[in-house]
């Protein structure tokens, strides 16, 4: 489904897959096995979302991936679909 010119499901899950690979996997800030343990989701299964035809990753384990990650890579993936917000100071306490 054609939400917009260059919005589809399958370019939202190219986005999130490109976004992945950058932060990880070998040599990246994140090892699948960590963002496994994180997440509490089967690092195969976090591996599928990479792939290619791989499935569609749905909003739960999104949100627990995201979440890992640095605050980049979701501002990656917002920005392409055409969300913007300022860097947030929060306090640790």
């Amino acid at each position: 489904m054609e939400m917009m010119p260059g919005f589809s499901v399958t370019a939202v899950k190219g986005v999130i897959a490109d976004t992945l690979r950058l932060f990880v996997g070998h040599g990246r800030r994140l090892s699948w096995a960590d963002l496994a343990e994180a997440t509490g989701d089967k690092e195969r299964k976090l591996r599928s979302y990479v792939e290619e035809g791989g499935p569609e990753m749905p909003l739960d384990v999104f949100m627990r991936v995201f979440t890992v990650l640095p605050p980049e890579a979701f501002a990656r993936v917002a920005r392409f679909m055409g969300f913007s917000a300022a860097p947030l100071d929060v306090d640790d306490q």
